[in-house]
This record gives structure tokens, sequence and C-alpha cells, in this order.
């Protein structure tokens, strides 16, 4: 029988592992012995945070990234399953094939036969629209927007619009280091109406979530988020609809 290709969540930011990791996660990257990762090093340092029982010298990785996207080495990690050995597939943070490699072993998988099993844990684009109190039911992940100034600018643009014509959250992200020109930018060329939402630092001690239009923002002083990892939300005013609470009705309250 083959052996199962597990998708491991690891911590996005810096809370204790039993904050993020479930104890059932732990069991099974126990007993793994091979590992398919985005970066060899900081996966040794999460095996032996959770007090893996193989020294690090007896287990075996290999690196699956943007920079070795090679179809030899997806093969050999589908020739490990289909020899009925589990595999564990890891990114640096949060969860893999989402926002990070991955995605090319997993659809390999599907296509030999191979089970693939999603662990429960950590993602940060998720943990951002939970807290957003935008519309979680319609929403899209657009990945990092481009580099270039006027460029970015127009995808704001667009995204806003979007977000207007659909009634969809827009989720986005930028490199830590231009975190706060994005913000700038976003702030400078959204309408006023709009909902802008930045999550810093998730389910670390120093965690921020703001979620407020774009007007407030003017008025705010810019947080602390240069370096550090960050999601962004966008949502459109028309679908931001909430009854002024000094002239709507005075809510019943059921008691049970």
């Amino acid at each position: 029988m083959p052996g199962t290709l597990y998708l491991i969540p690891t911590p996005i930011g810096k809370s204790a592992l039993d904050k993020s990791i479930p104890p059932y996660n732990l069991e099974v990257i126990h007993s793994i012995r091979f590992f398919a990762v985005e970066s060899i090093k900081t996966s040794i340092q999460f095996l032996l945070s959770i007090k893996h029982p193989v020294p690090e010298f007896e287990l075996e990785f290999v690196e699956v990234s943007k920079r070795n996207n090679s179809s030899d080495v997806e093969m050999d990690i589908i020739n490990r399953l289909l020899g009925g050995e589990d595999v564990g597939l890891m990114s640096e943070a949060g969860c893999p094939g989402v926002a990070d490699p991955g995605a090319g072993v997993i659809a390999l998988a599907h296509h030999t036969g191979v089970k693939v099993s999603p662990l429960i844990g950590p993602a940060s684009m998720i943990l951002a629209l939970m807290a957003s109190g935008f519309n979680g039911q319609k929403f899209r992940f657009n990945g990092y927007l481009g580099r270039d100034h006027q460029a970015r600018n127009e995808q704001l643009r667009k995204l806003e619009q979007d977000s207007l014509q659909f009634d969809q959250t827009e989720l986005f992200m930028e490199s830590p280091q231009r975190n706060l020109t994005l913000l700038k930018d976003a702030i400078q060329v959204l309408q006023n109406e709009t909902r802008l939402m930045v999550a810093c630092n998730l389910s670390s001690p120093d965690e921020l979530i703001i979620s407020q239009s774009v007007s407030v923002w003017k008025r705010t002083k810019l947080p602390d988020i240069e370096k550090k990892p960050t999601i962004f939300g966008i949502w459109g005013e028309s679908a931001y609809k909430v009854q002024n609470p000094a002239k709507s009705k005075q809510a019943t309250v059921k008691r049970w």
C-alpha cells in the first residue's frame, strides 16, 4: 500500500507550540522519517522544538522550494510514497501549498493515487479573515502585489473595484520590508469609505490587528509593521452595512 503525504502546518509566530500545533499532529510528525521541506534548516529547528524522537542526522530531507521546483525532486518524493513510506510536507511557516511551495508535489500525489492528508494548523490569511469583520462567505487571496509603485497602486484600485462589484473580501500580502510603504499607498489611493485591514505578527504575543475605514486610517498614527509578517485586507463600502445603534430599534434579548 502507498504511504500518505501529510501536509504539516508549522507555527507562523512566536507563540507557544501548544497554542498552534494540536497533539495529534505531533503523533503523526514523530512517526515520519522523510520530509519534503521549503528549508531544511528551519525544518530541523521545528522538529527539534517538538522533540522528534529520531536524531536529526537519521532523518531525511529534500528541499521543495521556488528555487528548487524540480520534477526529479517531486518524483523522488512520489516514489517514496508509492513504496509505502509516509512523507511530511512542510513550509517554513504556515500551511504548505498555500502561498508557499508544495502544490506540485500534492498534485502529483493525487495523480498517482497517493492519499493526501492535511493536518490542522495556523494559516495567516484565514486568521486574518476571521478577525477582519469583512465578508467571510466570499473572499480572494491575491498573494503578493507588484513591486512597481504605479502598477501596485493600480492593483489596489482594481481590488477595491472587485470588492465593491462582487461584495467580496480581497486579501493580499507584501514583503515585510515594504509593509509600511504598501500601507501608505493603500491609504492614499483607496476611497475613504473602503475598509482596510492590517493583521501583523498573527499568533505572536505582539499580534496586531486593525480593521477600519480608510478615512479613519488617515487620522490614525500608523502602526509599526515594518519587517513583520503581515496580511492586508480590503472590503468595499457598499458591502459594509451596519445599522447605527442610536437609530435602530432596541434589540429584544431572548433568554433560554
